[in-house]
């Protein structure tokens, strides 16, 4: 469901240099930019309130930070003082699923845990829990709108 595919995965790729995060266009977008102090990274969703549907999406990593891949063959010590990008990309979507963070410690393997740190990878997949997050809200959904 979260599988971020990497750029060199993907067949074409449609570079804009400067993302409209303050808007929607219509166009989910991951890109860099500011973020206050100790914010890694946020996502952008822009809804129709009357129906629910996500017109527009996008996630902003902080340039404050230092970012890597780490690709499977590397150790995790080339990310140690780096967020992975795939870990954070992978959490913030769970948002434009509309899961909130979970800041209980109990809960830190689960992807939609709201800390993260240097060279952290867990994050990449779901864990049960996320998974049952992303059924409820989609059936609670439809049973609201139908």
């Amino acid at each position: 469901m979260y599988d971020v595919k990497l750029y060199h995965d993907a067949p074409a790729i449609n570079y804009k240099a400067k993302a409209s995060i303050g808007s929607p266009d219509y166009k989910n977008v991951i890109t860099w930019g500011r973020a206050q102090p100790g914010v890694v990274a946020y996502a952008v969703i822009w809804y129709v309130s009357s129906t629910g549907e996500i017109v527009d999406a996008d996630i902003v990593l902080n340039s404050y930070y230092k970012w890597g891949i780490a690709d499977g063959n590397e150790a995790t010590t080339d990310l140690k003082n780096k967020f992975d990008i795939r870990d954070i990309v992978t959490h913030e979507s769970g948002h434009w699923s509309g899961l909130d963070d979970i800041y209980d410690s109990k809960y830190s393997a689960m992807t939609m845990y709201g800390y993260t740190s240097y060279g952290e990878e867990i994050k990449r997949s779901l864990e049960p829990g996320d998974i049952a997050g992303v059924q409820n809200v989609y059936t609670n959904f439809r049973k609201m709108t139908s």
